[in-house]
């Protein structure tokens, strides 16, 4: 079951063009047209992991969050003579959105503090990218 959760996921995540084309980083290589690009620098290190959490935190857990409640769904919908678990499906479905909660309000809260203190620019509070000079 393990396998095929991680199969599907993985191919449900090469759908998306933007996690199966986009550069994350654009130093140290050739461009498209082949001519060199900058040097790579401390900055491209802090977008580097910024393009990290981002994907995280705007595919991969919306994308787990969803999975886990359609499992809840299903599971809860087969055994609904069985108040146990009805109970456990409940519980499932409750945990989850206390996660997607908490780690929405997180990064939020991350992203509002990072732009009071002049560390990133802010478009909104889940979408934010490191200030660098280059």
């Amino acid at each position: 079951m393990k396998k095929i959760t991680i199969a599907a996921i993985l191919m449900t995540a090469s759908l998306f063009p933007a996690i199966a084309s986009a550069a994350l980083i654009n130093c140290g290589g050739l461009d498209m047209a082949g001519n060199p690009q900058r040097e790579c620098g401390i900055c491209d290190v802090f977008r580097l992991v910024n393009t990290g959490v981002d994907l995280v935190i705007k595919i991969f857990i919306p994308l787990a969050a969803t999975l886990f409640i359609v499992y809840a769904g299903f599971k809860m919908i087969m055994n609904q003579g069985n108040s146990e678990v009805v109970k456990q499906t409940r519980d499932m479905l409750l945990a989850t959105a206390i996660g997607l909660v908490v780690v929405f309000a997180s990064y939020a809260i991350v992203g509002m503090i990072l732009t009071s203190m002049g560390s990133i620019q802010a478009g909104s509070a889940l979408d934010w990218e490191p200030t660098c000079t280059d």
